[in-house]
């Protein structure tokens, strides 16, 4: 069954105040297996890569949530440290490098591999800056943001953001043997959303 079903939230907004920006965490047992899922919304703008890398650390260390009653982790465990399976997913908001220009040809040509290259999350990965021991389903949809609600056309404001894909689902098993009872199915945009800027 499920048990000792927890929440908590932390702002990451203006000031640490601002709920605009920050996550939801909620935790639970399954048949004993600890389970957290973390909702978040990264700081926005094509630059602010190292903003999101805190956003990040902020809520995996600050989010006060335990689902072991007593806990069994020493003080300052992380929060993704912390339980047999962790899902951190939201809008992120890294985003695509390169100009809108270029991006929007490589999405044309179908060219996914020079667009995954040019990833900041991917590349933040990659260098060990953020999401240490997590795990992402490999992308193989088309940039999920920012679209003209209501439409398959990305942003014709007169900011024109590059497309990127912002909205992202990671997950990290506790362990080896929690790995092998997690399996990827299918990881995927839904196109047909249109009543947001995001897919």
């Amino acid at each position: 069954g499920v048990k000792c079903v927890r929440s908590a939230t932390l702002a990451t907004g203006v000031g640490n105040v601002v709920g605009n920006k920050g996550g939801v965490g909620i935790c639970m047992r399954i048949c004993g297996t600890s389970v957290l899922f973390v909702s978040s919304h990264f700081a926005a703008d094509q630059n602010k890569v190292k903003e999101r890398n805190a956003d990040f650390q902020r809520i995996n260390e600050e989010l006060r949530l335990n689902c072991d009653v007593p806990s069994t982790h020493a003080p300052g465990t992380a929060l993704s440290d912390r339980f047999d399976m962790v899902f951190w997913l939201g809008d992120l908001n890294y985003r695509i490098d390169g100009n809108r220009k270029a991006v929007e040809k490589l999405i044309h040509n179908g060219a996914e591999a020079a667009l995954r290259n040019n990833d900041q999350l991917l590349n933040e990965r990659a260098r060990g800056n953020v999401f240490k021991g997590f795990r992402e389903g490999k992308i193989r949809f088309k940039p999920t943001y920012k679209y003209d609600p209501g439409t398959d056309t990305y942003d014709t404001s007169k900011k024109q953001r590059i497309p990127a894909w912002t909205d992202r689902i990671l997950y990290k098993p506790l362990n080896d043997e929690v790995r092998k009872r997690l399996r990827l199915c299918n990881y995927d945009s839904q196109d047909s959303l249109s009543c947001s800027d995001h897919k």
